[in-house]
């Protein structure tokens, strides 16, 4: 193991618990929104023939009608939101919060100097879906790691699921220095406790390949040469 392996772990699980944190925070946040959103004074019929009328910044605006915002100006965005802490923050309580779609370019684009760019939490959904019928249904990158997946659930569960339909591939991984790294196991061997599933792969402390061959606590593991 390289000298920086140990560092770049402890980096990637500082941001991890700091991840779990803000999203707590987060979530604490999406609560109170939506106790105060269910508690909003119901429009008066005076109110809801608002439509057509300017919004007034700082308090409720009703309509029942879809609000449309075109631009055909040279600058890149139609609406510019700017904020101390959120630029833009949207709740769906039955869809999406969020639905960004373009014919050519990015549906959602966030920029961040100091915190994430695009922030996606659900309680008991999808937090972020990317579609794309014929490009890159997700694009990220960065200067230090590009994507960091972290499952918190205490029953166990996947960080990552990358699923190739019909004729596809599930994962491509490339990288000048090495296509996959595999983190190092803190006991030698194959493991000795919980429950394992077939096609599990473990490297251990010293640095030997285990796949498992069949299910079980712990199941079969067979060592790979």
């Amino acid at each position: 193991m390289s000298d920086r392996m140990p560092s770049r772990l402890a980096d990637c699980e500082r941001r991890l618990t700091e991840l779990r944190s803000e999203t707590e925070a987060l979530l604490k946040e999406l609560e109170d929104l939506r106790h105060a959103t269910e508690a909003a004074p119901t429009p008066s019929e005076a109110e809801t023939r608002a439509n057509g009328q300017a919004v007034l910044a700082g308090s409720y605006n009703f309509a029942t009608a879809v609000t449309y915002l075109a631009g055909d100006q040279a600058d890149p965005a139609t609406l510019q939101l700017h904020g101390q802490r959120r630029g833009l923050h949207a709740v769906g309580l039955q869809k999406a919060g969020v639905y960004g779609y373009s014919p050519n370019q990015t549906g959602v684009h966030g920029d961040s100097a100091n915190g994430p760019g695009v922030r996606a939490t659900s309680e008991g959904s999808t937090a972020l879906e990317a579609l794309s019928n014929r490009g890159i249904g997700a694009a990220v990158s960065g200067n230090g790691t590009g994507l960091v997946a972290d499952n918190a659930s205490p029953e166990g569960g996947i960080a990552v699921v990358a699923l190739g339909q019909a004729k596809g591939i599930g994962l491509y991984a490339s990288g000048e220095r090495a296509a996959v790294q595999l983190a190092r196991a803190p006991y030698a061997g194959s493991p000795k406790a919980d429950y394992h599933d077939v096609g599990e792969i473990v490297l251990d402390a010293k640095a030997d390949l285990y796949l498992c061959r069949k299910a079980g606590t712990p199941g079969s593991w067979a060592k790979l040469n």
